[in-house]
């Protein structure tokens, strides 16, 4: 069909006030997508056309998708025409931005001076095309100052921090929303090859309050038990972020099953790895759904950092205090064990020198061999209450043969500390607590064998620090060598008093010479010292036929 001309006039009106139309679209959006939509739309049903399209070619993943009219269009940037569609590039600056594709009615046909109705509006496509591109690239602008406004304050609290309460006040500012938020902060302890074993908890923040370690039930946890865990620590200097416990599949099973019995369904992991050495971990848990934010995102990941040196500078600061400690503690426990004149005293010392809150019971046995060398009996030298929970035995309480099974894991050659009873299998004498309480062994061994042993128990759950581990442990060679001493010290009176009552004996059978009266004189002397009833029964040997 041949295209009439008087309608021209009529179609440069249309196009003019699509134009219009078109350019108010662009006031104040930055999605250039979502324009080209409208502008598309607008077209068509203003020049009442069957399809038109807007190929924006930042867009384009793959060329051979495009129509072959629009490929060669943006190539050539110039206008192609056929009877059926028109393809008009947009350009700006010998560039191709975007293609107008435009299929004609099926009564109508398209002719190469039709490009100048239609081409007005490709120019126009390019001014709103540039002026959302440069108002997105303004919001960019004032997204990218938001950020840096955040992060300055966030890195400055950071940077500011003097303890790991202040340290978590500090990351609050990081994050876009802190309802049902907690923020964890964990010391990450390493084994003897230098890899990260346990985590620790150290301080957290919830609902706007800091709860800090000795105000929190110890926690920690192996690290190993947790797929999800290798993660973070694949990638130590990048935080990890999930959106979704329930549909992330990088969570696996045990991971899941913990975290969803708490209620967590969003967390970030920020490893803090300074100096070439593991140092903590920061985790952030929503109890509800939560989006991260490009800022939020930005500011996490720009306090790693800093967050790691810091902490690092803390945990140094901490273990300086904590060694000045354990010294002080060493030295008072030691000092008031010197000053110790019985085995009494000396557990006292070391109850009060050490000063573990969560130890209530101090109990030292001391064994007794038989002529086997094995452990015959054991008794209660010495012992120590806090007030708290039953007493322990006490001193001087014996156990013969036939309650040594109950006391078989004193019998040790090293040391050990439990942080639950409950969770162990040995077989407990029936005054220790089956709770949640933990205790330790600590053996005394003499320069032959094993002369007792320090039990000491908590009225609590109780995970023993390594700085409690190493001043009981520095402690237990003077007591060792003490009750060695007091034990040899013992050996020692019992023969002097047993040889003094011989002498005393002697001297009042010397003189006598008749054999019945110097057995019963002896007899009689013995049961006075010994305060016991003694008696002989003395008779004559009936002569032989």
């Amino acid at each position: 069909m041949v295209k009439k001309y008087s309608d021209n006039n009529r179609l440069m009106a249309i196009a003019l006030q699509t134009i219009n139309n078109i350019n108010a679209l662009g006031i104040g959006t930055s999605n250039v997508m979502e324009l080209l939509n409208q502008a598309a739309d607008m077209i068509k049903i203003n020049f009442n056309l069957p399809v038109v399209d807007i190929y924006l070619m930042t867009e384009i993943r793959n060329e051979h998708t495009l129509p072959d009219l629009v490929r060669e269009t943006a190539y050539q940037q110039l206008p192609q025409v056929t009877d059926l569609a028109m393809a008009l590039p947009v350009l700006a600056q010998q560039k191709t931005l975007a293609v107008l594709y435009i299929h004609a009615k099926p009564t109508d046909v398209f002719i190469y001076e039709d490009v100048h109705i239609y081409y007005p509006i490709a120019s126009q496509l390019r001014l709103i095309i540039q002026n959302t591109y440069l108002y997105e690239q303004m919001e960019r602008a004032e997204e990218k100052t938001n950020q840096l406004e955040r992060l300055s304050k966030a890195e400055s609290a950071v940077s500011l921090a003097q303890n790991e309460s202040q340290i978590l006040e500090a990351f609050v500012l990081g994050v876009e929303s802190s309802k049902k938020l907690v923020i964890t902060l964990y010391y990450i302890t390493v084994d003897e090859d230098n890899k990260p074993a346990m985590v620790v908890q150290i301080a957290v923040w919830r609902e706007g309050k800091i709860y800090s370690q000795d105000s929190l039930p110890p926690r920690q946890y192996r690290i190993d038990k947790f797929i999800l865990s290798n993660i973070w620590l694949e990638k130590p200097n990048e935080v990890l972020f999930i959106h979704n416990i329930y549909t992330d599949s990088r969570v696996d099973e045990k991971s899941y099953d913990v975290l969803t019995e708490i209620g967590i369904c969003t967390m970030a992991f920020m490893p803090l790895y300074g100096g070439h050495r593991w140092q903590g971990l920061l985790t952030f848990s929503w109890f509800k759904e939560h989006e991260f934010s490009s800022t939020e995102q930005f500011i996490l990941r720009s306090l790693q950092k800093s967050a790691s040196a810091i902490v690092a500078s803390r945990r140094a600061y901490v273990n300086t205090e904590a060694a000045q400690r354990e010294t002080e503690k060493l030295y008072n426990a030691s000092r008031l064990m010197n000053e110790s004149e019985d085995l009494q005293e000396m557990v006292e010392a070391v109850a009060y020198g050490v000063s573990v809150p969560a130890v209530n019971r101090i109990i030292m046995m001391v064994f007794e061999y038989g002529s086997d060398d094995r452990v015959a009996s054991m008794w209660v030298a010495a012992n120590w209450h806090s007030g708290q929970g039953d007493p322990p035995p006490p001193s001087g309480t014996y156990y013969e043969e036939d309650a040594l099974s109950d006391w078989s894991f004193l019998q040790t050659e090293e040391p050990s500390f439990l942080d639950s009873i409950a969770d162990d299998e040995l077989p407990m004498p029936p005054f220790v607590e089956q709770h949640d309480n933990a205790f330790a062994v600590l053996p005394l061994w003499g320069k032959v064998n094993q002369i007792g042993a320090l039990f000491i128990e908590t009225d609590r759950h109780h995970a023993f620090s390594e700085r409690e581990v190493h001043v009981y442990l520095s402690l237990v060679p003077q007591m060792a060598i003490a009750v060695e001493n007091e034990i040899l010290l013992a050996q020692a009176q019992t023969m002097a008093r047993r040889e003094q009552l011989l002498r005393e004996i002697t001297g009042r059978v010397r003189g006598l010479t008749d054999a019945n009266v110097i057995i019963q004189t002896a007899v009689r002397e013995l049961g006075l010292m010994l305060n016991k009833r003694t008696f002989v029964r003395l008779g004559h040997k009936e002569k032989q036929p």
